[in-house]
């Protein structure tokens, strides 16, 4: 197949969050089983770091003209928008954060959609992330007699962000706004307001998001942000598929930054002394006591999506229960900031806990890999990812039961893969880690084992997608 990605974000070169992993997972497990894969991403300056080659400049219908310049990576090509004129809408320090993306990411799409109609190939498959290129499958059912694209998919990372914009701006795209500012379609609300992750919905042929249980989710309306009644309307083509890991970085057997190797075809004692010796260096490395106590740990942005609020709890409790805690992570705002930095002050002499407010994957590998539990107790996860790493890492994971967490972290004692609780609750919370802190012996070995040897990799979700592909419309 031919297929060609058009989004934001690819990992690691590129990237945010979830979405980036997505991309860069996704598109390197695809062209390594011999489809022919390309990604088009906005020219970004500090791509231009990496070797790159001016592949062609064209011009738009508004005579603007662009440059593509192209790169190898994982075995796709990768190919960077770069408009002559505006050079400024990418040249900048960050992705997002802007007070005119939209209008950034409008531009992109719509240079990016040009550039396929220069080309002129026929795609099989066009594969669009989030809002900032789902309006390309508007821009594909307005031109299909200009592109040959057999079937266009989107996959929602997160609906959180949906793309507002106004008549002016939605005009960049080269349609007549009019024709979309009706309730059914694309109106947002405001009588001249238009949602561009509504495009994606609407027009997409297949829709995708990030794990089965949100795409259930997605059609109340407390996960669906506004978006439920469209989500209904076209739940046949939604379809929930989870997110891989790369397994070949996430390896304890050969992490470079982890002191112990271990793997999931050691022995279970064999698994677990190396955790402890790697647990006795980051003692060590973050002046923490040393001692064989279980500790918990929290990896991750300290967002408001994540549960700040009980992983804070999660902390004093795991405390007063005798272990340790490690914190590694950035707060998403002043408030949540402030909040732990008073809880870091109050526990500044205490030797059981680390408080790491930075982002630092080195650390997070030596962490997962001296860890006994993880705690990631999320208000709303479309897929998540940590638990996933954790499980490579014999890292067992307490969750709450909501998206991709419900599908991975399960407790019944057959298929338990960790501990998990419902209720968005400091009450529950507590009862998981007690749970958790009473799980030892043979059964806890077994557990160890047992989630080491999941398979969570992206050649697995690739066969998913690839269903999706070949579905009929």
């Amino acid at each position: 197949m031919h297929i060609v990605h058009i989004a934001s974000e690819i990992a690691p070169l590129a990237k945010v969050g979830g979405l980036g992993d997505v991309v860069g997972g996704l598109s390197k497990a695809q062209a390594e089983s011999g489809h022919k894969v390309e990604v088009i991403l906005p020219a970004y300056s500090f791509l231009f770091n990496h070797p790159i080659y001016c592949d062609c400049t064209f011009e738009t219908e508004k005579k603007e003209k662009i440059s593509i310049f192209n790169m190898m990576y994982n075995h796709c090509i990768l190919s960077l928008i770069h408009p002559h004129s505006r050079k400024n809408l990418f040249s900048r320090k960050k992705i997002y954060g802007y007070k005119d993306d939209v209008e950034r990411f409008l531009y992109f799409a719509k240079a990016a959609f040009d550039y396929l109609l220069f080309r002129d190939e026929t795609i099989d498959i066009l594969h669009l992330h989030d809002w900032h290129t789902s309006i390309i499958s508007l821009l594909v059912k307005e031109k299909s007699k200009d592109l040959n694209v057999k079937k266009s998919i989107l996959t929602l990372h997160n609906p959180r962000y949906q793309g507002s914009c106004n008549r002016r701006k939605f005009a960049l795209l080269g349609v007549d706004p009019k024709k979309y500012l009706k309730p059914s379609l694309l109106q947002n609300g405001k009588k001249n307001n238009l949602n561009l992750l509504k495009g994606g919905l609407i027009y997409s042929d297949q829709i995708t998001t990030v794990s089965p249980t949100y795409a259930k989710e997605l059609q109340l309306s407390s996960f669906s942000f506004n978006l439920h009644p469209l989500m209904k309307k076209y739940k046949s083509k939604i379809h929930g598929i989870l997110n891989g890991i790369d397994t070949s970085i996430w390896n304890p057997k050969k992490d470079p930054h982890i002191f112990n190797h271990y793997s999931s075809k050691n022995s279970a004692k064999a698994i677990m002394l190396a955790k402890q010796k790697n647990k006795l260096v980051l003692q060590k490395k973050l002046k923490m006591k040393k001692n064989s106590k279980f500790l918990v740990s929290s990896i991750g942005r300290l967002a408001t999506q994540k549960g700040p609020d009980l992983i804070a709890d999660a902390i004093e409790y795991t405390l007063q229960k005798g272990g340790q805690f490690i914190l590694l992570g950035i707060a998403e705002t002043k408030i949540i900031d402030q909040k732990f930095k008073k809880l870091q002050r109050k526990y500044q002499n205490n030797p059981n806990v680390a408080f790491l407010f930075t982002f630092n994957e080195k650390l997070s590998r030596l962490i997962y890999s001296s860890s006994d539990y993880i705690i990631i107790p999320s208000r709303y996860e479309p897929c998540g990812l940590t638990q996933m790493i954790a499980f490579r890492y014999g890292t067992i994971p307490i969750a709450r039961k909501t998206g991709g967490l419900a599908d991975t972290v399960i407790e019944k004692s057959k298929n338990q893969t960790g501990f998990c609780f419902t209720p968005y609750s400091k009450n529950a919370l507590r009862k998981a880690l007690d749970r958790a802190f009473q799980f030892n012996g043979t059964k806890r070995q077994s557990l160890i084992k047992k989630i080491m040897n999941l398979d969570y990799s992206w050649d697995r979700s690739m066969k998913e997608y690839l269903k999706i592909y070949r579905r009929r419309r």
